[in-house]
């Protein structure tokens, strides 16, 4: 007896996914029907981690859906340290502490207000970068997004210059 789980999801306004699994106990099979912005259309029988070994678009757009996903958690995480770190500097100007109580606590709680930086993974990664730029619809200088995304802003450039 085939047991079949059939999961729609919504991946955005324009990306649509079906995915069905046909639990066989010896092979299981899959069978991914993806239609996307990114006209990548197909239907493949096989095994999952096949069908990702083997087909670079599909791949391509999981790596792209997956480093969207890391920018925006890592762009609102930094977002919330930057605002924890404001509220720390207010709390000094208005007195409420010390200038040793405000080292003392970005000492001892260092991942709650610094932002590490990091250098850009590949020119995909720009690319989904200014992707993401764009769609907030703001300009913003290099070193805002340095801030935001963790990224080194000498990365951001000389990576940008590849681009041209």
């Amino acid at each position: 007896m085939i047991n079949t789980e059939r999961f729609q999801t919504k991946l955005s306004n324009t990306n649509e996914g079906v995915f069905t699994r046909n639990n066989i106990p010896s092979t299981p099979k899959f069978t991914l029907i993806l239609h996307s912005n990114m006209n990548i259309n197909m239907i493949v029988d096989g095994d999952l981690s096949d069908l990702i070994r083997n087909n670079s678009s599909l791949r391509d757009y999981l790596n792209s859906f997956t480093s969207k996903e890391e920018l925006y958690l890592t762009g609102i995480r930094n977002l919330i340290k930057t605002k924890k770190f404001l509220q720390l500097c207010i709390q000094q100007a208005e007195q409420s502490i010390d200038e040793n109580e405000f080292e003392s606590e970005i000492t001892e709680n260092r991942d709650n207000y610094v932002i590490s930086m990091r250098s850009i993974k590949n020119l995909e990664e720009l690319k989904t970068l200014n992707e993401i730029i764009t769609k907030i619809d703001k300009q913003f200088n290099v070193e805002e997004v340095s801030e935001i995304f963790s990224i080194s802003s000498d990365s951001i450039i000389k990576n940008a210059q590849n681009l041209l």
